[in-house]
């Protein structure tokens, strides 16, 4: 239903092929026939069905979530979380089953560990303050990256690549750290890019203690490595499962932000 009369209410959208440059930009939904859209979701979910029994059944669970993201995110791109219509409406479908399935894994995972640690407290209650939305956000990258070297202008690209490679590792060691410490996997990250992350976190009764270990060892190690010249900023508020909905989602967002606006003048303050 929704292939057949989505251009009726839609102007533009995406062919459904894997993530590339070139599939990256939306085109006329009038110019992409249905002949085609049926053939193109086809090949979709073949190559998708292809790429994903490739991945290992056995081994190392964080590894193998990586691989099932990546194909996630590269195959159903494109495809619409949503297409259910009632009463002669369509749906907007403005989000990607890739995002769909690893927000819900984010939370399932969360919930998994916060219910196991309380022994299944409040298991109904969905105002209970069960998860923790952290962020952890490098400052300073900028200046790092692009500060002058010493070497030529022979090597200033390759300076850049291995500076902002660094950086990157080091984000990557920061979810780690996280993900030890709250004993949980990677698929609690909800995002990782431009030296930010998004971690939706179980919130156990000592989690504040957690969160202040890792902070104040990660300071300490920017500060012998960069001398203070790259900071982390943590910032987190906790959330209910009601929080979750989108009509309350968008106002703890923005507590968040004001979390993260007052982390900002204390990068390197102790906490209490």
């Amino acid at each position: 239903k929704f292939m057949e009369n989505i251009a009726e209410d839609v102007d533009y959208g995406y062919r459904f092929q894997p993530l590339c440059t070139k599939s990256a930009y939306p085109i006329k939904v009038l110019n992409y026939s249905q002949e085609e859209r049926r053939e193109d979701y086809r090949k979709l979910l073949n190559a998708f069905i292809r790429d994903f029994q490739k991945i290992p059944a056995i081994g190392d669970f964080n590894f193998r979530y990586e691989a099932l993201r990546t194909v996630i995110l590269k195959y159903l791109w494109c495809v619409p979380s949503n297409t259910y219509s009632g009463e002669g409406k369509i749906s907007l479908p403005d989000i990607s089953l890739a995002d769909h399935l690893t927000s819900t894994a984010a939370i399932a995972t969360a919930l998994k560990a916060y219910h196991k640690t309380t022994g299944y407290q409040n298991f109904e209650n969905s105002e209970a303050e069960k998860f923790l939305l952290l962020s952890a956000d490098f400052s300073g990258i900028q200046n790092f990256i692009f500060q002058k070297s010493k070497e030529t202008k022979k090597w200033a690209a390759k300076i850049l690549r291995a500076r902002s490679f660094m950086i990157s590792l080091a984000l990557e060691s920061v979810i780690r750290d996280f993900v030890k410490e709250f004993e949980v996997n990677i698929s609690v990250v909800l995002t990782n890019a431009g030296g930010k992350c998004l971690l939706l976190l179980p919130n156990y009764s000592d989690s504040k203690d957690r969160i202040k270990k890792i902070k104040e060892n990660l300071t300490q190690q920017l500060l012998d490595r960069f001398y203070g010249e790259v900071k982390i900023k943590i910032a987190w508020i906790k959330l209910s499962e009601s929080d979750l909905e989108l009509k309350n989602f968008q106002r703890k967002f923005e507590e968040l932000h004001i979390k993260e606006s007052i982390e900002r003048f204390r990068l390197f303050e102790k906490e209490a």
